[in-house]
């Protein structure tokens, strides 16, 4: 059994650095490691030059869902039976892809399933970087001491962040889509891999440590909203993702009766509450235009 691990890098060599390590230095070791240098301007070039056990493709900035595609389609073409996917700021423990194997020893699922790591905070102590939300119960667990009795939780969606996905999945789904270049590759491979049926597993004692997002959760006319506190660009992208995804993924009717009034919500929030800025409502309201007619890709701002 092949497994690649691949890293999606961009000017972050001291974060780059610290993955490979652990990279290097696991329990499991995978049997080759592909880093996708996306157009990075600082020493990164420089140094992974210096490396003769790395798989290297430098290619033009694509954003984090054009470097998790060519990742995907170098590992599959390379004749991986795994791809041990994450960006580099993630840093996987050095036991984490023997955990993600021993589960899918144990439960014969090899080839069947997508299993991930458990993406904790770098920095706060029992606490998950990204909420996970198991399927088909639908509770939502925010510390890793919830869920530290179970061995693994099924759930519908994951991040790039540790994930182990077999060449199978990559066969019939296809690749991540660069055209999101960032936020919500994730979330719209997840949902190709759900109507393939192939089930999600969240292993929890492999464990990758990651950064976490400052959320911000608010209440309006009776609609739950979730975001992340980014800057104008990355919200701009999470509209317009998002909006694509759920014109795309979600019945019509759900989508204008409720998706796309929450996604005006969001926009309208944030552009007025929160950047108290009339500006910022016209670029969010663009992007949920975008996203509508499928105007995807790089977006030059200025």
């Amino acid at each position: 059994m092949k497994i690649f691990a691949t890293v999606v890098t961009y000017n972050r060599l001291t974060l780059l650095q610290q993955c490979i390590e652990h990279l290097r230095s696991q329990t499991r070791k995978p049997d080759a490691i592909i880093v996708i240098n996306n157009g990075s301007t600082d020493n990164t070039l420089a140094w992974l030059r210096e490396q003769t056990d790395l798989i290297v493709v430098t290619q033009e900035n694509t954003g984090s869902a054009g470097g998790e595609y060519t990742a995907a389609k170098t590992a599959y073409e390379m004749g991986a039976d795994y791809v041990w996917m994450m960006d580099d700021d993630c840093i996987p423990e050095l036991d984490a892809l023997e955990y993600l194997t021993n589960f899918l020893d144990r439960s014969e699922l090899h080839g069947k399933a997508v299993v991930g790591c458990l993406v904790c905070s770098n920095q706060e102590e029992n606490k998950l970087s990204f909420p996970l939300t198991e399927y088909p119960s639908s509770i939502t667990y925010f510390k890793p001491s919830e869920i530290k009795e179970k061995e693994a939780i099924r759930t519908l969606f994951f991040t790039f962040l540790g994930i182990l996905i077999p060449k199978e999945a990559i066969r019939k789904i296809g690749y991540p889509d660069p055209r999101y270049f960032i936020r919500c590759d994730d979330i719209e491979y997840a949902v190709r891999l759900k109507k393939l049926n192939f089930p999600i597993y969240i292993v929890t004692r492999s464990i990758a440590r990651h950064p976490r997002p400052q959320y911000v959760h608010l209440k309006m006319l009776g609609v739950e909203l979730l975001f992340t506190n980014d800057d104008s660009k990355k919200i701009f992208y999470g509209l317009r993702n998002s909006t694509h995804l759920l014109k795309k993924h979600t019945h019509p009717i759900a989508f204008i009766g409720k998706h796309l009034p929450k996604q005006l919500l969001l926009a309208t929030y944030k552009a007025i509450a929160i950047d108290k800025s009339l500006k910022s409502f016209f670029i969010y309201l663009k992007a949920i235009v975008h996203g509508l007619t499928n105007r995807l890709g790089k977006v030059e701002f200025k």
